[in-house]
């Protein structure tokens, strides 16, 4: 149940008289065609949170957002309370016009008169009281309950923080519990009005049972009983709240923890990585003697090859000389040739010898100097010699090998040496002891929360059991209603209001969690929008009971304690923005100094957030000139529907605010 589009409210003027530095002020808020971005540009003290806080005071009666310097001076204006004649009241008034789409103007009116004697100051009894003007200009003052009603419509006092809030203070937002937020959920989306037609049906549920009673005996005795075990079932449901709420409360004890544990080392694994890295510089440091111990051995085996090298070249260059000349053919037997020649048959190519052929054999034969012997004794040496020098080049690709291996070594050593020496250093400069301590706390949260989260298990099957007793009693009363005429007629009212309040029970746990969804989603869109870091952040979760939390890239772990106080006002101003979108809710939103701590990437995505907003609903800024920079005002300027500048009288007593044409 959203509010429709003619529900649509924006405030239409603003008019102070003798509000702190305010005199008299009128601030009437215009309204382009396509957007309603307003806009208030000034110093710092110069009185732009008291815009905020004489909203507050019209509306609900408190000044929320007082400076230190502030609470101690009083509400009366300084001029006013110099020019008071004794006896004759100055009235400090807050005056707000609020307008929906219809056109009809309601009028919030707050005045506080006061006595001045002899330099001191008399409160006297407020006035409050809220205007309702048809098209005609006619006024009727609401009675104090309407008058209540119609503050709730506008912005409910327990969820004012989520349209008129202090940029300064959004890096405390989600300091709230977030049951309290799910409840202004409720309110926003008007879900609350299902909870109280659900609690209305089941009270004339309760009538109708009671009426059956009357008229048939069993109906009365399975109503007692049904009483009992609804009675158990209330008494275990509080219980399971209880266990609830303290299962929460140690998980977010734990996860407190667990984030402030992550700004120092974990002491346990920077012990167990110091035992594992002795272990591992201790091995490698042995293997590394065992290659250089290798090395040596090799080199000492290489050198009798390597001084016989020179030798062992030369011999294989004289072989290779020698057939090159053909003083050592590949077959060089003259016993042998001469045989073939006697025979005039070769038993080579197994055939007879022609001419060309004796002739041919006969030259090889003159050519051969040497013995066949002596040839064969070269050849021999040739194959020995060729193994040696290859096993010298093998030898040396080992070590090159070996060489290779030991450097290795000795780079893992002396790098796990510097982590080692960093690891050293960080168990002595922190606490470890301190941060021991705490892990054990940690711990012992979660053992408490697994306790609890058993009990609620266990819990849960009661509830079941009873439930289902419930419904079985349910049953029998149903059957005993049919049986006896009078009573029937209550037990089909009975029926109608059971079927009635599960149909909106089911409607809101629907309503709920789409919406929770939705404003998860839409959480996500605009944050990641606006924040510069793309890659430190996962993603943003919200729970049933709407705790709003922000995953790490690197660890998907929870992380919102070490934000910053900027990426903690990003995170709000999404979360806020996302709410209102999805919730339907179409209050104005009203932010001081809404980019203090925000850098100038994230300025304009925040400028370029509000700006599309502003064609949907009235957003009201207040900056100081160093906020509203070059780029911001890039950015808001083509969306600003009117632009106010506050000016401080040359006495410093008043503040004036003008319209920029």
């Amino acid at each position: 149940m959203l509010q429709k589009p003619d529900d649509i409210m924006r405030i239409q003027s603003l008019k102070i008289k003798n509000y702190r530095q305010y005199r008299d002020v009128t601030i009437d808020f215009s309204k382009k065609d396509k957007s309603d971005l307003q806009v208030f540009l000034g110093k710092n003290g110069i009185g732009k949170t008291n815009i905020l806080n004489a909203i507050n005071w019209c509306l609900y009666g408190d000044e929320p957002h007082l400076s230190d310097e502030s609470t101690s001076l009083p509400i009366l204006n300084t001029i006013a309370f110099q020019n008071a004649k004794e006896n004759i009241p100055e009235e400090v008034e807050v005056q707000l016009t609020v307008l929906t789409d219809k056109g009809n103007p309601t009028i919030f009116s707050r005045i506080e008169p006061f006595l001045v004697r002899k330099n001191t100051i008399q409160s006297q009894k407020q006035q409050f009281k809220v205007i309702i003007q048809d098209k005609k200009l006619n006024n009727k003052i609401l009675d104090k309950e309407k008058s209540e009603r119609a503050i709730e419509n506008f912005v409910p006092k327990t969820i004012r923080e989520y349209f008129f809030f202090d940029g300064e203070r959004l890096d405390n937002y989600f300091k709230v519990p977030g049951e309290n937020i799910q409840n202004a959920i409720k309110q926003i989306s008007k879900i609350d009005v299902l909870f109280q037609m659900r609690e209305r049906i089941e009270t004339i549920s309760k009538s109708y049972k009671k009426e059956a009673g009357k008229v048939s005996t069993e109906i009365n005795t399975l109503q007692s009983q049904l009483e009992e075990e609804n009675s158990s079932l209330k008494l275990i449901s509080y219980q399971l709240t209880e266990t609830n709420t303290q299962y929460e409360i140690s998980k977010k004890e734990k996860q407190k923890i667990s984030e402030g544990l992550l700004k120092f080392p974990n002491v346990r694994d920077l012990e167990t990585n110091k035992i594992s890295l002795d272990q591992k510089i201790e091995e490698n440091s042995r293997k590394l003697e065992e290659k250089k111990s290798k090395k040596t051995s090799i080199l000492h085996k290489q050198f009798v090859l390597v001084t016989s090298l020179t030798a062992l070249n030369s011999t294989i260059q004289m072989i290779n000389e020698k057939r090159k000349k053909g003083e050592i053919p590949p077959f060089t037997d003259k016993e042998k040739l001469n045989y073939i020649l006697k025979e005039n048959f070769c038993g080579i190519c197994g055939r007879e010898l022609d001419f060309n052929s004796k002739k041919h054999i006969e030259e090889i034969i003159e050519k051969l100097p040497f013995s066949t012997k002596i040839a064969t004794t070269l050849s021999n040496l040739e194959q020995p010699i060729n193994m040696l020098i290859s096993r010298i080049s093998e030898n040396k690709e080992e070590l090159n090998e070996i060489s290779q291996e030991i450097e290795e070594f000795e780079v893992s050593i002396e790098n796990d040496d510097e982590i080692l020496n960093d690891i050293k250093s960080k168990l002595a400069n922190y606490d470890t002891e301190k941060i021991r301590d705490l892990e054990r706390k940690r711990a012992a949260f979660e053992e408490a929360s697994l306790a609890q989260k058993e009990r609620i298990g266990r819990l849960t099957a009661k509830i079941d059991k009873i439930q289902e007793e419930v419904k079985n009693l349910n049953d029998k009363i149903a059957v005993e209603g049919k049986k006896n005429t009078k009573a029937k007629i209550f037990m089909q009212k009975v029926e109608f209001c059971d079927k009635a309040k599960e149909i909106l029970t089911t409607t809101i746990n629907q309503r709920l969690n789409e919406i929770r969804e939705k404003i998860q989603e839409e959480t996500n869109t605009i944050f990641f929008k606006l924040v510069w870091k793309k890659e430190t952040f996962n993603q943003i979760t919200i729970d049933d009971n709407y705790n709003v939390q922000i995953t790490s890239c690197d660890t998907n772990l929870p992380m919102r304690g070490s934000l910053s106080k900027a990426e903690n006002e990003l995170l709000a101003l999404s979360f806020t923005l996302a709410l209102h979108k999805v919730s339907g809710f179409d209050a104005p939103i009203l932010i001081d100094t809404p980019v203090a701590r925000v850098s100038d990437d994230q300025r304009v995505n925040f400028g370029d957030v509000l700006a599309k907003i502003s064609q949907d609903k009235q957003i009201i800024l207040l900056f100081t000139p160093a906020e509203y920079s070059p780029d911001i005002m890039e950015v808001l300027e083509p969306e600003v529907s009117t632009k106010f500048i506050f000016e401080m009288t040359s006495d410093e007593k008043q503040t004036l605010i003008t319209v920029v044409e």
